[in-house]
């Protein structure tokens, strides 16, 4: 008879004790990365207990009561409804299209947000075509979603098993090991996210193109082309669906829009985790995605990132999922989300280009290896379908930018295809873009690309965001879950191109533009967290391992955003695109609304009197930028092409005032937005149009504060008569 050996004690202690002293190395890791990281926490501590506290949240509701109580409801009520008519018409949408687009088994929270995703690209479409007839109007894009929104919750009511839906709900709470903490921090980012996106739009972006440009198509009826702002010919797939929400509500609707793909892109990392990598707990990778401060962040406005990362991970994961399925509804289902992420933005187009190269790859070497793997998807037409959907679904956006510039993907790539007219784009438009992004990150060596992650993360406010420790606290661990899974190098692959992209000179080194990266990282960073905790093998050991990521977690919240801030001093330093905490105070009512965009747009008061009392056929020549949905009158930005004559371009040493003041009337420009003199820069002081004399002979005073002044252009009368004077 044949004795088969069994290990002893003896001999298994050598390996529990080596897979401890591997999680004990790498803690020590975590603990070298979190010290350098949260080094403001030491000058805290140095500081004594009367610099230790954390800013409460709501902390000036003591001050000021709820005054505007009532306000704050109806404004809360008004964008919640406002974001539900559009999200239940886009999820109809979505359900609609379920026979085409919507693989088997998937989860329930999976399927709502396929539906959510596909019911975007739905309506994003629909509003374009009546863009296209010149019907983007606000009574009929209203009714219309009202009637659809109608349809869609009659239908949900028909259907709807109260029963499954709480089963799933209880399901979803349970599922996962340890899962209770990540829920928690994922629920906590998820509600201050809402918080902030309930309180009225101070960012910039979100103010200059996401809702002024919808606002201005609302009044055209359909596309408008304004060649003074290089924005005009982006493509605004979702900047339409918030549109959608403008004739409902305004700006706090757009925000709950975006939102919503936060809540959306957390349930698409927990699925990535699952599915291609094995991760146990959805809600590990959730709150890894959700917690990271840019992205929570992103939650709060109407920007159009977190949707860009939703349809790209939506799209990259259903790729991954068509080798390993024959169900073809993932073809679909990836090239119509790949397609949104290009109508979208322009880095669509290197998340599609990254996925279907490495689908391509993975499908042949699938094909190969395993004949029955993977043949049907691998076939031309297969590759063709995903590669038509694709390109069909944003052809429009990059059609009608070529039609308009001769560049399709304007002002990008400028030096290959250039730009037309003259007055949109030229040589110095394109030097000070580039200046703009040389602000963000550090010289393009090649030992500073080398360093990349340690500087991105350490030096945060070098590049406008931070994603938190977690990219490198994880990264040991990361490397053992890829030397032993095959889908995590597959992953990984996609993350380190993506990220040699945004490492290249064609990007710019901003935060937000990796929040796509993220979700598609997060799974990576879920997987090794899940491996330490299972290779902990003493339950103290693993005790301290959860407490220590659980912690982490947390500390990505607001209000700890300044511990994130490792280069602040002073007035340096600061960390921009993340909460410090949420907007209580007014989305509760605490102060009004007027009181909290004063507060945090400079010009919002300047734009209000000018709204008020200019005449509706005024001109105004603006050295603010950001401010753009709140301004009710033409404007023209001193950095645009046309208005350099009279700016940047009309110094003291180049051009006297006559000449300036004829420039500025040949422009139709009746007023000018300015800083005051003591606030103006030293580049600001040496133009013509802002010389003191300038002003005080052709221009009249009519408004100004602590950060802005306005004045009317005199005719040419007026302007004698203050010479005579």
């Amino acid at each position: 008879m044949r004795v088969v050996s069994t290990p002893s004690e003896e001999t298994r202690r050598p390996l529990r004790f080596s897979r401890d002293l591997l999680v004990l190395v790498s803690l020590g890791w975590i603990a070298v990365v979190a010290a350098v990281y949260y080094r403001q926490l030491w000058t805290l501590l140095a500081g004594g207990p009367d610099v230790w506290a954390i800013p409460e949240l709501g902390q000036s509701l003591r001050h000021t009561g709820l005054p505007f109580a009532g306000e704050a409801a109806r404004r809360a009520a008004a964008a919640t409804a406002s974001a539900a008519v559009l999200l239940s018409a886009m999820l109809g949408a979505g359900r609609l299209l379920d026979r085409w687009l919507t693989p088997v088994g998937l989860a329930p929270s999976e399927r709502a947000v396929v539906w959510f995703a596909n019911g975007a690209c739905a309506w994003s479409l629909a509003l374009l075509a009546l863009a296209a007839a010149g019907l983007y109007r606000p009574a009929v894009v209203g009714v219309a979603l009202g009637i659809a929104s109608v349809v869609a919750v009659v239908w949900a009511l028909r259907c709807l098993r109260p029963n499954d839906v709480a089963a799933a709900a209880r399901a979803a709470w349970r599922s996962g090991e340890g899962a209770r903490a990540w829920q928690l921090a994922a629920a906590a980012a998820s509600a201050m996210a809402f918080i902030g996106a309930l309180a009225p739009e101070i960012e910039y972006d979100a103010l200059y193109y996401h809702l002024n440009g919808p606002r201005r198509w609302l009044a055209a009826g359909g596309p408008v082309d304004d060649v003074t702002q290089y924005i005009a010919l982006y493509p605004f797939g979702w900047e339409l669906l918030f549109g959608g929400v403008l004739t409902l509500d305004g700006a706090p609707a757009a925000a709950l829009l975006h939102w919503a793909a936060l809540v959306a892109g957390g349930v698409t990392a927990g699925a990535i985790g699952v599915r291609a990598l094995g991760v146990e707990s959805r809600w590990l990778t959730a709150a890894l995605y959700v917690t990271a401060p840019t992205v929570l962040w992103e939650g709060t406005t109407a920007y159009v990132d977190l949707a860009l990362a939703l349809h790209g991970g939506i799209g990259a994961g259903a790729l991954w999922m068509s080798v390993r399925d024959s169900d073809r509804r993932w073809l679909w289902l990836a090239g119509v989300n790949l397609g949104m992420a290009c109508a979208t933005k322009h880095l669509g187009l290197v998340i599609a280009a990254i996925a279907i190269g490495l689908y391509i790859a993975r499908a042949v070497r699938a094909g190969t290896t395993h004949a029955s793997v993977g043949a049907t998807h691998a076939s031309p037409g297969g590759l063709l379908l995903i590669c038509a959907l694709t390109l069909a679904i944003p052809s429009p956006w990059y059609v009608r930018a070529w039609a308009a510039s001769g560049n399709p993907v304007f002002p990008d790539l400028y030096a290959v295809f250039g730009a037309e007219p003259p007055e949109r784009w030229d040589d110095a438009a394109e030097r000070g873009l580039g200046r703009y992004k040389a602000r963000f990150g550090r010289e393009r060596t090649p030992w500073n690309v080398a360093t990349l992650p340690w500087d991105a993360t350490m030096h945060a406010s070098r590049y406008g965001g931070t994603l938190g420790p977690f990219p490198v606290l994880l990264v040991p661990a990361v490397i053992a879950v890829i030397s032993r899974n095959r889908a995590a190098r597959w992953l990984t692959a996609g993350v380190l191109l993506y990220a040699a992209v945004w490492a290249s000179p064609i990007s710019s080194y901003q935060m937000r533009f990796m929040v796509p990266w993220w979700l598609m990282a997060a799974p990576l960073a879920a997987g090794a967290a899940e491996a330490l905790l299972r290779a902990a093998q003493a339950p103290w050991l693993r005790l301290v391992t959860a407490a220590t990521l659980g912690v982490l977690l947390f500390v990505n919240l607001p209000p700890f955003t300044p511990l994130h801030e490792g280069d602040r001093s002073g007035w340096t330093g600061w960390l921009t695109h993340v909460v410090y905490r949420p907007p209580i105070e007014v989305v509760a009512g605490g102060i009004s609304r007027d009181h909290y965009l004063r507060d945090h747009v400079r010009s919002y008061g300047a734009w209000m009197h000018l709204n008020e009392h200019a005449d509706p056929g005024a001109r105004v020549l603006t050295f603010f930028g950001g401010d753009h949905f709140y301004a009710e009158r033409e404007r023209l930005w001193s950095e645009a092409v046309v208005a350099r004559p009279v700016t940047w371009g009309a110094t003291i040493d180049q051009v006297d005032g006559q000449e300036v003041l004829a420039r500025l009337r040949a422009l139709g420009i009746t007023h000018l937005m300015a800083p005051p003199v003591r606030h103006q820069s030293a580049e600001q002081r040496a133009l013509v149009t802002l010389q003191e004399d300038t002003l005080r002979r052709a221009f009249e005073p009519i408004y100004e504060d602590y950060w802005v002044a306005v004045y009317r252009l005199r005719t040419g009368s007026e302007a004698l008569e203050s010479d005579q004077r």
